[in-house]
């Protein structure tokens, strides 16, 4: 299903919004378009805020899963984060690692982010 940029833009607005509740204050790191292009360093960016902001959950995940990699690079974060989802949660997104570590794909990052957010704030 395509998605136009309008919708790619109410999405992030949505993502947007809980960042900023949370006390995201790296807007500077990146660009407007960064994030519309679906960058990676973007949403590798927030993907860690969001580990850092709940702390407690990123902690027991930590301990759990002895292969659980926060800091590390981009690739080696997204491929041990996305097995974290499958296995922790029974989610899996909708796109892979290997195409999370490429531009585009921007809905489908903005969706890991929001269902990161929802599911530890109870919500999803």
């Amino acid at each position: 299903m395509s998605r136009t940029m309008s919708d790619v833009k109410v999405q992030f607005s949505i993502l947007q919004r809980k960042l900023v509740h949370m006390g995201f204050t790296s807007w500077d790191l990146m660009t407007e378009q960064d994030v519309l292009d679906g960058s990676p360093y973007a949403y590798c960016l927030f993907l860690r805020f969001i580990l850092t902001f709940f702390h407690d959950k990123t902690s027991y995940l930590l301990q759990k899963y002895e292969w659980f990699i926060v800091e590390d690079n981009n690739l080696n974060f997204t491929k041990s984060l996305f097995r974290v989802l499958r296995e922790e949660y029974q989610y899996t997104p909708s796109i892979d690692w290997a195409q999370f570590s490429k531009s585009h794909f921007t809905c489908a990052k903005l969706s890991i982010c929001n269902f990161l957010i929802d599911t530890w704030r109870g919500k999803a």
